[in-house]
């Protein structure tokens, strides 16, 4: 499928709450996922704009493939708006957008003095006072070791620091002082593309996201439940925690959540878990008499609750 309908698939599932960002993206069949998850991503950005300069005019009623999805409309206005012009997978969009230039253009100039910005993209309202949150890497110990992915990273120019000093460089790596075996690097990092995480090696995953295991700590050889598993960073963390011991039941209700969990958990190479595609609230409790530990984030937001 081409990049704008699977983006705005992607985008009507986080936008309905169905699914993070990550796991929409992730999720998708397109092969691209750096692609996808800035397209995504900058759809969300300038979602209300969006919608304000889609009020303005007649986009939504002037083609039925607009009629039947509006994010599939977002995607292709961001694109139009904001991105590089209609070319290549977007060019069939062409037609449309033309025919309602003039109502785009002035809706635009529209939304530009209701907001009081000569540019657009002022107009979206970001805390940029605010401090920049540092990109987090989780060594999967099940694969790697923190002090091999810490020389790997070295050798790709990132500099060993720790948190008190001052880093003399741009890129720079250190170990979390709260977490064991969680790296912090600087907040543009970009390491979708890189082999340790292909590999399994490390995880892409927010601190918050790894305190619930961290504090949890089962003991190598228990019986866990993680209630609402999907994407799977809590439940390979679990695992890593267990060295692969004792047993996990993942449970997910959502299916398309449920491969995407399973993906997850092989490319960590957890060997000691197990999936179940059901709502842990139906379960049946007899079965799991010999459970030590429940891990339960029903939001899976990385928020750590």
């Amino acid at each position: 499928m081409a990049l704008p309908s699977e983006a705005a698939k992607s985008l009507h599932e986080v936008r309905s709450r169905v699914a993070s960002v990550k796991t929409a993206v992730y999720g998708s069949t397109y092969g691209n996922k750096k692609q996808l998850m800035s397209v995504v991503c900058e759809c969300l950005k300038y979602a209300d704009i969006l919608n304000e300069i889609i009020d303005c005019c007649n986009l939504i009623s002037s083609d039925k493939r607009f009629k039947r999805n509006k994010d599939l409309a977002l995607v292709v206005l961001c694109r139009y708006v904001f991105g590089k012009g209609l070319n290549g997978c977007y060019s069939t969009y062409k037609k449309v957008i033309e025919s309602q230039k003039s109502a785009i253009h002035s809706a635009v100039e529209r939304v530009k003095l209701r907001h009081k910005v000569t540019d657009l993209r002022h107009a979206v309202k970001e805390a940029e006072d605010s401090p920049a949150l540092p990109r987090y890497l989780r060594v999967n110990t099940l694969v790697s070791q923190i002090s091999k992915v810490i020389s790997t990273l070295t050798s790709q120019g990132y500099s060993h620091t720790h948190p008190q000093e001052t880093c003399p460089t741009e890129k720079f790596v250190y170990i979390d002082p709260d977490i064991d075996n969680l790296l912090v690097l600087p907040t543009n990092t970009d390491l979708h593309s890189s082999p340790l995480l292909k590999d399994g090696s490390v995880v892409l995953q927010d601190k918050a996201s790894c305190l619930p295991a961290h504090v949890l700590n089962p003991s190598p050889g228990s019986h866990v439940i993680d209630a609402c598993a999907a994407p799977g960073n809590k439940t390979s963390h679990l695992a890593a925690l267990l060295n692969n011991t004792g047993t996990i039941t993942a449970f997910e209700l959502n299916t398309k959540r449920c491969r995407v969990l399973e993906n997850m958990l092989k490319r960590a190479r957890v060997t000691c878990c197990r999936v179940e595609n059901a709502d842990f609230t139906q379960c049946d409790v007899t079965q799991y008499s010999n459970v030590e530990y429940i891990l339960v984030d029903p939001s899976c937001s990385g928020s750590g609750k």
